[in-house]
């Protein structure tokens, strides 16, 4: 009989996908929950796939290696997508590939199963990150095998098999997706997705009506690009985010929404909403501008979005994520020092940035010498690239 560990969540798919395993392809199913900081009921969970009939049950508490190895790295990235994600969900995935594989090589599993559907980005992100690393490992997909093609054909498979799965709206909403990082949602079609944010219906986050109307300030303290404190005191990036989490929420900070360019092309309105991201990128940003050259900084900026798509694509387990890991390591040896930030009404603005490091100049600050020395640089550099337009302008027609 071949042994199967499933990539388990405890909703619609993976449930239907453990029943489908077990009882029509007569495998024998461990399931593996990863928490990443859902907020789930994990022994709810685990009490449904042991009803389903998983012949084994395994949780990992991942939220410490999750922020630290994966969310940090791309803070130290910019890692932020053209539409505002900040790749939460992308970014747990190689977590739980890489975990449940190595769960697999522990259980003596010949494949490893996921409940992600036919070309969405999960199924693809879950699938190269186990090529990568184990390749001889076989990776089942039910979507892709079973007869059930809509939503409603899972719930109707589930009840039919006495399943019981908490049921969103899902007249509103397809999938939601939550992590410490962040959470985002879609939906059926772009007036839903539309009607459900005009009525508030985020996970994480407190509406603008009903954000405090005075605004909260905080210190974050910053060791070669890494935040290391929250005013004044030390804090575990895990800590640190839980703690922003709370804050940023209480006032509507990190909503967004965005059309998501999928992985095959199709196109998808998106919500996201990720507070402690979103007030660390802030303050992460202002202390590289403060500290950063600007050669380092012009590539750097490109670069982030190499690594932003990166991770979208799910190549996280590749060469060229080390080397640009390797970049951004070395252009953070300057980030260190303090930023203030003012959050308010779903906005974040910086107060104050310190750092031994700046290369901020202090306007009216240069002195006499330094003043005459500008004077002649800019002169002499404007002659150097004002001569090749001469030359241009020699060649071309008059226009006035």
């Amino acid at each position: 009989m071949k042994r199967v560990i499933l990539a388990y969540s405890g909703g619609l798919d993976t449930s239907a996908a453990l029943h489908w395993l077990k009882h029509e392809r007569n495998y024998k199913v461990s399931t593996f929950y990863a928490n990443v900081g859902q907020h789930d009921d994990v022994e709810a969970i685990t009490d449904r796939a042991l009803s389903i009939g998983a012949d084994g049950v395994f949780v990992e508490d991942l939220r410490k290696v999750f922020i630290e190895k994966y969310c940090m790295r791309a803070l130290m990235a910019n890692a932020e997508r053209y539409d505002g994600s900040i790749l939460a969900g992308a970014l747990s995935r190689p977590l739980i590939t890489y975990e449940l594989v190595k769960r697999a090589s522990h259980e003596g599993c010949e494949a490893i199963a996921h409940g992600g559907t036919l070309g969405g980005n999960d199924t693809i992100r879950f699938e190269i990150a186990a090529a990568a690393l184990a390749p001889e490992l076989q990776v089942i997909a039910p979507h892709g095998e079973w007869p059930m093609k809509k939503r409603e054909d899972l719930f109707e498979y589930t009840d039919r098999h006495g399943i019981e799965i908490p049921r969103r709206d899902v007249s509103e909403i397809i999938t939601a997706d939550q992590n410490l990082w962040g959470a985002s949602f879609e939906c059926v079609s772009d007036s839903h997705c539309l009607r459900t944010a005009g009525n508030n219906a985020f996970f994480i986050t407190t509406s603008l009506e009903e954000a405090p109307s005075q605004p909260a300030t905080i210190k974050i303290g910053f060791n070669e690009g890494l935040p290391v404190s929250l005013d004044g005191e030390d804090m575990s990036p895990l800590d640190m985010v839980n703690t922003l989490n709370e804050l940023g929420a209480a006032h509507s900070i990190g909503r967004g929404s965005g059309i998501e360019n999928r992985l095959i092309g199709d196109k998808v309105l998106k919500f996201h909403e990720h507070p402690a991201a979103a007030i660390l990128f802030a303050g992460h940003r202002a202390m590289e501008d403060a500290t950063i050259s600007k050669s380092v900084m012009w590539l750097s900026r490109q670069l982030s979005n190499n690594y932003a798509e990166l991770v979208f694509n799910g190549l996280w387990f590749s060469d060229l994520r080390e080397a640009l890991d390797a970049f951004f390591r070395q252009t953070q040896k300057y980030v260190t020092g303090s930023c203030t930030v003012q959050i308010h009404k779903g906005k974040i603005r910086l107060v104050e940035l310190e750092s031994p490091y700046s290369l901020l100049t202090a306007t009216g600050a240069a002195s006499e010498k330094d003043k005459e020395y500008y004077r002649q640089a800019t002169s002499g550099y404007s002659e150097v690239i004002a001569h090749n337009l001469r030359l241009e302008a020699k060649r071309r027609k008059r226009i006035f």
